[in-house]
């Protein structure tokens, strides 16, 4: 139940399972199991190489055999299966703690195993940052809204910024230095600006957290490309086009700006009934609101018109 090509790491003799295969997948999480989660009650699972990590490749492992066919048919789900396989036996065993998993690869459906993606072993180049944006976003059109890249050492700065709006903020890599203090010092360009954006984050953490419930609970996303909101719509010739809305035929070789926008001249805010609790949870809190403006609650601005709200689980409801 392996499949007999090359795998990390290198001159090992190491081979990858079979991911395809259910009896393989259960020897896998039976060694799981027993060595990991039963042993010292991980939280969660960080797996490298779960696409997999093929090296010295040849042609010919291309069509070696698995459980579901050849290795060229099947390749591209070898992270859902693995993945699937471990969430689903942690599931089995214990309700206790919800599945986390770090990933290094991706595939559609993978987000239902608690799933986050991060895009691999990136190069700290100016070409790899600019490639991770539309990464994320194509993460996020394939509703995989759990992603990360490994924030780039050597252009922390740039890279600091943009991981502190993905999901999950994580500096990672080997060789260079990652840690703040590798930067400089208070006063010197770089060390401030990753100050600057790591204390941004610390003040998102409310607004991540109220995300991450609208990603679970509503398939929300945390990242969106202007396209999902904004779409300037190109109908290509040789067809007819027809507007599902409005049942109206539209010309062809023409593009259509459609945005979706709304309006609620109420502005409510709700704070409904507290529904569960976990131990130690605080019973009641404080809360403070600002409507965000061009003069108020952005950067570092200071929170104009703010609003507190004392929140003991019961509902609230205040205008804004």
């Amino acid at each position: 139940m392996i499949i007999n090509f090359n795998t990390w790491p290198p001159k090992s003799g190491t081979r990858p399972y079979d991911v395809y295969n259910p009896e393989a997948r259960d020897i896998y999480w039976k060694y799981l199991n027993k060595g990991i989660f039963s042993y010292i009650g991980n939280d969660d699972w960080w797996l490298d190489s779960t696409e997999t990590d093929h090296i010295n490749r040849q042609e010919s492992d291309y069509d070696l055999s698995t459980h579901l066919g050849s290795y060229r048919s099947v390749k591209n789900v070898y992270s859902l299966m693995h993945n699937s396989g471990i969430a689903s036996h942690q599931k089995a065993l214990s309700k206790d703690k919800r599945v986390i998993i770090l990933t290094r690869s991706g595939f559609i459906g993978q987000q239902r195993y608690g799933c986050n993606t991060w895009s691999g072993d990136v190069t700290s180049t100016w070409d790899m940052l600019e490639k991770q944006i539309p990464a994320a976003l194509n993460y996020s059109l394939m509703n995989i809204p759990n992603w990360n890249s490994d924030i780039g050492g050597f252009f922390a700065g740039r890279w600091m910024q943009f991981g502190t709006f993905c999901p999950i903020m994580r500096s990672h890599g080997t060789e260079l230095p990652r840690e703040i203090w590798n930067f400089g010092k208070r006063g010197e360009w770089c060390f401030d600006a990753q100050e600057k954006v790591i204390n941004l984050r610390y003040r998102l953490l409310p607004y991540v957290y109220s995300t991450s419930w609208d990603v679970f609970h509503n398939d929300g996303t945390f990242m969106r490309p202007l396209v999902m909101d904004f779409a300037p719509v190109y109908l290509p010739q040789g067809a007819d086009w027809w507007d599902f809305w409005s049942n109206e035929k539209q010309q062809d070789r023409q593009t259509l700006n459609r945005s979706v926008s709304w309006e609620d001249k109420a502005r409510p805010l709700t704070i409904e009934e507290r529904e569960s609790s976990f131990p130690n949870m605080l019973k009641s809190r404080k809360f403070k609101v600002v409507l965000v403006g061009q003069d108020s609650g952005t950067r570092n601005r200071p929170m104009k018109g703010r609003k507190t709200i004392s929140y003991a689980g019961k509902k609230k409801s205040i205008k804004l």
